[in-house]
Order: structure tokens, then C-alpha cells, then sequence
């Protein structure tokens, strides 16, 4: 147990789950002075539902999720090609079935989100049959360096690992490829407005933004 403790907390130092638990040695327990034996860690767990508080299951150990950088993130459902602009700025694609979704996703009523009761295939890394992988949520990960690296086609390289693409869907390059009376602004076709009457049935929002209709 102890070799997957130290497994798993040497995969998320290099970046594969976000922010970590107190490095091996670091003093951040008070059993624990620099250079002690222990090694502290979040509580054990297999899946997300066992941990709390918004903590993910990464690699037998429950811990924060990483907060990804604010570029590519969404702040309307309309920047997530037919998807769901979550209150975290993470779209998730629209789908049919669950093989329409990234790796450790599920489909749910026509959008794609982590699977609230996953059929564990791993603890840690080390239960995927190979070197290169990080467990998350009990489903095996491919650990990447590029986009290119990700086998499912609805995954994309988050932070060193293969994870669902949540990243803004680019919808134009000039207003010409958009529908009639909309605008192309910042790769996203957009409705001009003047208040919040011409939003009415505007696919973006009811609410008038800087001249653009909104959610």
C-alpha cells in the first residue's frame, strides 16, 4: 500500500492531478518533521463519491481539482458547440451516448460529465497494465505531452494528462460562416442587441450584454 502512496503523490508533483497534498518530507504534518518517514496525504479512496467537498479521486487519494487557467474557459452555453457552460467555466459536449464523451465521462440528458458511479478500473496508476497512466475518478488515464498523444477523440492534454476536452468550441472566423444578423466575436457568432427585449429568443441569452444578447 505504502509503494502506491508514493506513487501516487510523486504522479500528481509532476502536475498529473493539480495542486498536491504536503510534499514527502516537508513538515506539513506535525508527526512529520523535514525528512521524516511519513508521507502525507489526502484520505484513500477508488472514486470521487467517496471523497467530499468538490475533491476528486487522483491516483488513491482524494484531493482538490485543479483550477484551470481562465484562457479557454466558457462563460455562456453558447461557447460550447451545442453543450453546457458549467458555473466553473468548463463546457461539456453535447453527446448521445456515452462513447460521445471523453475518458471517464457519461452521458446525461444530452451532455457529457463525469460519471457519478463508475465501475472502478484502477486505484492508482499502477493498476492500468503499464507505465504512463494516472487513475482518476477509477478510470485509467494516458499520461500526454500533446494533444496528438490522446487516443479518445473527445479528450484533449489538460495539465500532463488525457482528460475530456472542456475548452471554448470555436464557431466562426468571420462573420460571413454565421447566421444571418449575427457576428463573428472572438470565434463565437453573436447576436447584436440594444437592450434586453431583442434577446427574447436569442439562442445565447435573454439579457443584453455590451451589445451582445447573453445568459
Amino acid at each position: 500500500m505504502r509503494s502506491r502512496v508514493l506513487s501516487a503523490v510523486l504522479v500528481c508533483v509532476l502536475g498529473a492531478c493539480g495542486d498536491c497534498p504536503d510534499d514527502p518530507g516537508a513538515g506539513g504534518d506535525p508527526g512529520n518533521p523535514p525528512g521524516g518517514d511519513d508521507v502525507p496525504v489526502g484520505p484513500a479512496c477508488t472514486t470521487d463519491a467517496e471523497c467530499g467537498g468538490g475533491q476528486i479521486c487522483c491516483d488513491g487519494i482524494c484531493k482538490d481539482a485543479r483550477v484551470p487557467d481562465t484562457t479557454g474557459t466558457c462563460s455562456y452555453d453558447g461557447e460550447c458547440g451545442g453543450g453546457v457552460c458549467d458555473e466553473g467555466g468548463l463546457c461539456h459536449a453535447p453527446c448521445t451516448t456515452d462513447p460521445d464523451c471523453g475518458t471517464g465521462d457519461v452521458c446525461v440528458t444530452g451532455t457529457c460529465w463525469a460519471n457519478p458511479t463508475p465501475t472502478p478500473q484502477c486505484s492508482t496508476g499502477l493498476d492500468c497494465g503499464a507505465s504512463g497512466f494516472t487513475c482518476i475518478n477509477g478510470t485509467c488515464h494516458t499520461q500526454c505531452t500533446a494533444d496528438a498523444e490522446c487516443l479518445d477523440p473527445g479528450d484533449f492534454c489538460d495539465d500532463g494528462v488525457c482528460r475530456p476536452d472542456w475548452r471554448v468550441v470555436s464557431e466562426c472566423s468571420i462573420d460571413a460562416t454565421c447566421a444571418a444578423g449575427e457576428q463573428c466575436v472572438s470565434g463565437q457568432c453573436r447576436t447584436r442587441c440594444m437592450g434586453d427585449a431583442d434577446c427574447a429568443l436569442c439562442p445565447d441569452g435573454p439579457t443584453c450584454v455590451s451589445g451582445y444578447c447573453a445568459q
